[in-house]
Order: structure tokens, then C-alpha cells, then sequence
């Protein structure tokens, strides 16, 4: 009988769950969006390069809640390398993000206390807003969305803060306690105030997401849009030509260049540069449309 309350609680978040993806389904009419592999590469794999990925990724979101130390603007193309292998060491993280879960969530469903009850609260609101956008059930359009963390962040705000009550009725130091947790939330602070200088301009922005990865070839191409905006031809066709080292079949890379090359009246090397994106074009199936 004391689980009662809790399994209508939980059966009430999933219901509302379900009701928003089914009319999210409706108004998509039932049909799947349809994403290129630069947008998310692991969706185009197989097992279990696929499903190995999908769970580094659970871990990895978890990581960015814990610590959002490394955030950027796009996380698509090759920011995030396919797992291949079994052996690989990312696989430790997901396999400990997944143990951490059901301790925490076994703990909140079968402990009748009123620690337990919010922690089932906290990880219902970290868990059904994230689930839509995870990969498990249907591919979406990117590998990585800080922004659908928003949601799940108060969930993940408020275990924070469950853990501090915590601390403080077993710890007899509980200045110690308070000291720990407002350098915990100065921390934080320092670090929004310092994201926000990185969101100045476009190419603060961009550039800031180079410091984190460069083996995501949209970044470098947006890095040379903002100097083609500025007619810097020659400093846009640097990062075009560093995206096209990162992405050698990116299209638009290579489109890229041969318009720096063509502002530059360079013709000859702009020619090459749209043959070569000509050759990386979708061979015609014949009775396929595109």
C-alpha cells in the first residue's frame, strides 16, 4: 500500500509522457524526419557500432549535467567518434552510467522515506522530457542538443540539492558542508558568465566551439562564413580548406572554397574545387527520386 502513491505518480508522468510523443507524432503525421549522416553518424551504422554509441551518448549528456565544462555549439559530423569496438574505453562510462541508474532508481521506488519520494520526483523530471530526444527510440537530428538538457537540469538541480539535505543531517561539520556547496554554485557561475562572452558574436561562438573539437568540419565552415561576410577571402578560405581536411566528402566545404577561390579570380582553382564537390554528389538510382 505504500507504494501506491508512488507507482501513480510514476504512472501519471509516463501517461503525459506518451500523450506528448504521440502529438508529437501527430503533427508530424506519422512519418519519421528524414536527417543526413553528417547530422547524426551514428544513426547510419549498424550493431554495434549504432547501439554502443547511442549509450556513450547517455553518459555523455550525464557528463554535461554533472560537469559542463566542455559545451558547444554543434555536436554533430565527427565530434563525437563512432564506437567500433566492445573494448573501446568509453564503454566503461556508459556501463557505469547505467549501473549508477538503477542503484539510484531501485533505491527511490523500494525506500519508503521522504528522501526516496523526491528522488523518484527528481529522476522522473531528468528522465521523460530527455527520453524523445535519446536515440533509444527513434533516431533524431542530432548526436548531441544541450538545449534538451534545459528540462532534465532541474530534475538533475534538484538531486543536487536533495544531496546537500543529505549532507547536512549526517555530517556533523556543517559549515564544511555549506563552504563545499557555495563553491560548488560560484563555480557555476563563473562558468555561465564566461560562456556568455563566448556568445558575443558568431565567430566568438564558433571559435570557442574550435577550443573544444576540431574534427567537426560545420564549425570550421561557419567559422569562414563569418570572414566571407567580412569579403576576407583569403582567411574564409582557410577554414573552408581545414573543413574539407576534416570532411573530405563535405560538399559544401568544397563549394565554399570555390567561391573563395572565384572572388579571388582564381578560376582554375575554383573548378577543381566544384568538381571535386560535383564528385561527391548522390549517384542517380534509376525509379528513385530525391
Amino acid at each position: 500500500m505504500k507504494l501506491k502513491p508512488l507507482f501513480l505518480r510514476i504512472t501519471a508522468c509516463v501517461g503525459m509522457g506518451i500523450c506528448l510523443i504521440y502529438a508529437r507524432m501527430r503533427l508530424m503525421q506519422g512519418a519519421l524526419p528524414h536527417f543526413t549522416g553528417f547530422d547524426n553518424p551514428a544513426s547510419s551504422e549498424k550493431f554495434p557500432a549504432r547501439h554502443l554509441t547511442y549509450n556513450h551518448l547517455l553518459s555523455l549528456n550525464s557528463l554535461l549535467l554533472l560537469n559542463p565544462y566542455n559545451l558547444l555549439c554543434d555536436w554533430s559530423m565527427g565530434t563525437v567518434p563512432i564506437i567500433t569496438s566492445f573494448f573501446d574505453v568509453r564503454n566503461v562510462g556508459a556501463l557505469y552510467f547505467w549501473v549508477l541508474y538503477i542503484i539510484i532508481g531501485l533505491h527511490a521506488v523500494f525506500s519508503h522515506t521522504f528522501v526516496s519520494r523526491v528522488a523518484s520526483f527528481c529522476i522522473s523530471v531528468i528522465t521523460l522530457p530527455f527520453l524523445p530526444a535519446s536515440n533509444l527510440f527513434i533516431p533524431v537530428g542530432f548526436v548531441v542538443a544541450e538545449r534538451i538538457l534545459y528540462i532534465p537540469s532541474i530534475g538533475f538541480c534538484l538531486l543536487v540539492a536533495l544531496g546537500f539535505f543529505k549532507l547536512q543531517l549526517k555530517l556533523k561539520k556543517k559549515f564544511l558542508v555549506w563552504f563545499l556547496f557555495s563553491c560548488l554554485i560560484a563555480a557555476h557561475s563563473m562558468k555561465t558568465i564566461h560562456r556568455n562572452f563566448e556568445w558575443i558574436s558568431e565567430r566568438h561562438l564558433f571559435k570557442s566551439g574550435l577550443k573544444i573539437t576540431q574534427r567537426n568540419a560545420k564549425i570550421w565552415n561557419n567559422v569562414g562564413h563569418t570572414y566571407e561576410d567580412e569579403n576576407d577571402w583569403k582567411t574564409a578560405l582557410w577554414f573552408f580548406k581545414q573543413a574539407t581536411l576534416v570532411q573530405p566528402d563535405d560538399i559544401g566545404a568544397h563549394m565554399n572554397s570555390g567561391r573563395m577561390f572565384e572572388n579571388m579570380n582564381d578560376f582554375v582553382a575554383a573548378e577543381k574545387c566544384y568538381k571535386e564537390a560535383k564528385s561527391h554528389l548522390p549517384k542517380p538510382v534509376p525509379g528513385q527520386s530525391y
